[in-house]
């Protein structure tokens, strides 16, 4: 985009009218998902947004012109940084905006494996941890006590959000795995069937896997419990401690994501049902073929 460009707007704007442009967002988030880093090739950002250009009004693309100008989104602080890495130069998005936008759109939102479920529980093993060693103040009411439990609670709250919205997002993967099978898809041509197995598969064991088993009551890892294990250890600290509020909390908490067990068992259950039945029609090809 022209360097020429003049007009900037305030953070509050931009965001505004990035959202008016949502499926431009949604294209380089899309983009940046499958490279698997958190940065946009700025090269390709600008095709993208040419791409998007075209159709709209002259009046709309200047609009998307002056606001996804790169000086916008860094004077909006949209963009963290511009840099360039071994001759590329890439976009570094605010992760704040990427997650709205992956908010606004269920197939963005970004998958929980195994490495990023652990990676969720290691500050609330560390405050269990610090507490269980008498680190922090178990003195309700103090300063140090709020800010640790407004921690606590924090950390909680925001990883049942992320897992509500990946179950959200498998149970829709899952039903439409259960209408391949209701409409025969084993009449489709070998290559695509393998690639939807592929799929299905890395899917099954990166993501539907690690999720079942975290969420399982009696979950153990080699760093500390399962969610369950630990809130259920919490929750016993603050009837140690008589904090009638806190513990009812982490009761709460317990059952919150003690019901999100059997919905992502039930996504299980369909994409394993998927996976067998595709595995047995692609081997009915082969098998037809070799005849």
């Amino acid at each position: 985009m022209a360097d020429l460009i003049q007009k900037r707007f305030s953070t509050i704007e931009t965001i505004l009218k990035m959202l008016n442009h949502r499926e431009l967002m949604f294209r380089a988030i899309e983009t940046s998902d499958k490279r698997q880093g958190n940065a946009v090739i700025e090269a390709e950002f600008f095709y993208l947004v040419a791409e998007y250009k075209k159709g709209l009004s002259a009046e709309k693309q200047k609009e998307v012109t002056t606001v996804f100008d790169h000086k916008n989104l860094l004077s909006a602080k949209v963009l963290d940084d511009r840099r360039a890495t071994d001759g590329v130069t890439k976009l570094w998005f605010n992760s704040v905006i990427i997650d709205l936008f992956r908010l606004c759109k269920i197939s963005l939102y970004r998958p929980l494996n195994k490495t990023s479920l652990l990676s969720a529980m290691t500050p609330i093993w560390s405050i269990l941890s610090d507490v269980n060693e008498k680190q922090l103040s178990l003195i309700p009411g103090t300063e140090e006590y709020d800010e640790w439990t407004d921690t606590l609670n924090a950390h909680i709250t925001g990883l049942l959000g992320r897992i509500k919205a990946n179950i959200t997002k498998l149970e829709q993967i899952g039903e439409q795995f259960q209408e391949d099978i209701a409409e025969e898809a084993e009449r489709e041509l070998p290559d695509a069937m393998k690639l939807k197995f592929e799929h299905a598969s890395k899917l099954y064991r990166r993501e539907v896997q690690p999720l079942s088993s975290f969420l399982d009551k009696d979950t153990r890892y080699e760093k500390g419990d399962g969610i369950l294990l630990t809130i259920d250890a919490l929750k016993n600290v603050f009837v140690r401690n008589g904090d009638l509020e806190f513990q009812a909390l982490m009761t709460n908490y317990y059952l919150q994501y003690l019901d999100l067990f059997e919905p992502i068992k039930a996504v299980a259950d369909n994409i394993s049902i998927y996976l067998r039945k595709t595995k047995e029609a692609i081997a009915e090809h082969n098998a037809i073929e070799s005849a």
